[in-house]
């Protein structure tokens, strides 16, 4: 990733009940590790909300 770049993650929810919807998921966890950083910078995250 570069600057300027997007990137997607999918996650699998397989685990979750059936029938689970977004509504009743009250929080989630992400953790990222940098091994390497070149130059100051951010991340901004964002939720994925139409295909």
């Amino acid at each position: 990733m570069g600057n300027g770049s997007t990137t997607f993650l999918q996650f699998d929810l397989t685990t979750l009940p059936a029938g689970t919807t977004s509504a009743q998921v009250s929080r989630a966890t992400l953790t990222v590790f940098v091994n390497r950083v070149n130059a100051a910078g951010s991340v901004t995250v964002s939720p994925v909300t139409a295909a």
